[in-house]
């Protein structure tokens, strides 16, 4: 991976952090009930990167 993708990552990996956290917020002001169903998906795409975390393409 070249520092530039990697920078890339990082980068994408701060805008969700980021996203997630607004979402939390407005989740627990019971106004918007999408946003617990964007935080179910978020979770969902959480546990499948814990998953394959560490396999490689091949497996």
């Amino acid at each position: 991976m070249t520092l530039l993708e990697v920078r890339y990552q990082d980068e994408k990996q701060k805008i969700a952090t980021f996203a997630r956290r607004k979402m939390h917020k407005v989740a627990q002001s019971g106004t918007a009930p999408i946003a617990e169903a964007g935080l179910k998906q978020i979770a969902a795409l959480y546990r499948i990167e814990k998953d394959i975390r560490g396999l490689t393409s091949e497996a």
